[in-house]
């Protein structure tokens, strides 16, 4: 029994560990939405470097897709749902409604960090969900600030631990017909690292070495 015990402690130790979800109050790290403000506002969130969706037209990042309201996962929003208020750079942020209970962003390839401004939560029910692992309500992560409505609430920033990556990130509730915006989606892509990469190459060269080895 005891064996069973330490397997779920440690399964549970294990998935906590895979994911660090940072919380930034706006009144301390928005500045403005001109381009310098915005860099001063990357550096104190930690995204800078990041690509950015920032909503100013209807396609998304390569390597970002969303299904929100009951549209189907695609790389592009409904041009209606671009908005001029709880921006975080621009003019414009995406507007979801929260009736048919999910908006999943998936980063193709998998993302090793990922930011992303929330605002106008007025339901306690929405919650966040990385790789479907639920983090809790919004509403109660520590920087969370309710200021007014349709105003900015929190940037959220969720850093991935050894070994794993983000490939969903997602904001569920009950059909409560709220209205969630979005805007500064901050992915940091997946790329090899040097030394796989070496190791990839050289693995690749001496493939190739034998084969022409053979061949003669």
């Amino acid at each position: 029994m005891k064996y069973i015990f330490c397997f779920v402690f440690l399964l549970l130790a294990s998935i906590a560990n895979a994911f660090t979800i940072h919380s930034f109050d706006p009144t301390v790290v928005f500045y403005g939405t001109n381009p310098s403000q915005v860099a001063t506002m990357d550096a104190a969130i930690g995204v800078t470097g990041f690509t950015v969706e920032d909503f100013e037209d209807v396609n998304l990042i390569p390597g970002l897709s969303l299904a929100y309201d009951g549209i189907p996962e695609a790389n592009v929003v409904l041009s209606g749902d671009l908005d001029p208020r709880a921006l975080w750079d621009g003019s414009k942020s995406l507007l979801t409604m929260m009736n048919l209970g999910s908006n999943t962003f998936r980063v193709a390839g998998g993302a090793t960090s990922f930011g992303i401004g929330v605002g106008d939560v007025e339901t306690s029910y929405l919650r966040l969900y990385v790789n479907d692992i639920d983090f809790g309500r919004i509403s109660s992560l520590l920087n969370y600030r309710r200021i007014a409505d349709d105003s900015r609430e929190v940037y959220i920033r969720i850093d991935a631990g050894a070994n794993e990556l983000i490939h969903t990130v997602r904001f569920s509730g009950d059909a409560v017909g709220d209205g969630i915006f979005y805007d500064h989606v901050a992915v940091q892509f997946a790329v090899p690292e040097p030394g796989s990469m070496i190791l990839y190459l050289a693995g690749l060269g001496m493939a190739i070495f034998l084969a022409r080895k053979k061949k003669a």
